[in-house]
């Protein structure tokens, strides 16, 4: 089943967003809230900065492995920091 956007990227050449060589932000979700808020007529509130935002509304289960590793290595880190 081809998912929303594959066909588009094809046929520009790009690989398609679940790719392990796509640069998912660049090549689709940039593009996908830059559409979005330009029909609504807004800026656009979602710039990549913020894209860590949206695992909130993922469920666990959903989330890659190998991401649940990294955060919870990087939270391993933050706790044993101090200020200084």
């Amino acid at each position: 089943m081809a998912y929303p956007g594959e066909d588009a990227n094809r046929r520009l050449r790009r690989p398609s967003p679940w790719d392990p060589d796509a640069k998912v932000t660049d090549d689709f979700l940039d593009p996908v809230f830059s559409t979005f808020f330009e029909k609504l007529s807004l800026p656009n509130l979602m710039q990549k900065t913020n894209y860590h935002e949206l695992a909130e509304f993922v469920a666990p289960g959903d989330l890659d492995q190998e991401l649940s590793v990294k955060l919870d290595a990087i939270v391993e880190i933050a706790e044993k920091a101090r200020p200084s």
